[in-house]
């Protein structure tokens, strides 16, 4: 198959991350290897808190940019072989291959600090998302 046409069908259109799908694939690839010992694994799950009133505030145009507002603070947190998903609507998930249980909980706390409170600009609007 065309690397491009794999590249699509693997993504989110909206935030570049991962789709659900491929995730879900990757995902399996991680229960099976925690079946042979590994595990140095872990699954974070992201959603941003009362998601349908902040939509109602910004109005649904404005939710995209919410999304990639928020998608590039996650970004900026993680290493190189984290691995980002789109899961639903607005929520997020992210595959930790490799990492020791320290590791994961001082990502977790960096990841909180990116996003809770951070002010994204959407144009018309100013929201801090938690």
């Amino acid at each position: 198959m065309d690397k491009s046409l794999l590249e699509q069908l693997q993504r989110d259109a909206v935030t570049g991350l991962y789709n659900r799908t491929h995730f879900i694939d990757l995902l399996g690839n991680a229960v099976t290897d925690a079946g042979k010992g590994r595990n140095d694994q872990a699954v974070l799950l992201l959603e941003p808190d009362h998601f349908a009133s902040v939509v109602d505030r910004i109005g649904i145009s404005n939710v995209d940019t919410l999304l990639r507002g928020s998608v590039e603070r996650i970004k900026g947190v993680l290493g190189p072989n984290d691995i980002a998903a789109r899961f639903s609507d607005h929520g997020f998930v992210i595959l930790l291959r490799g990492r020791p249980h320290e590791s994961v909980q001082v990502l977790c706390t960096a990841l909180l600090q990116a996003i809770n409170g951070a002010i994204l600009d959407l144009g018309n609007h100013s929201l801090a998302v938690t």
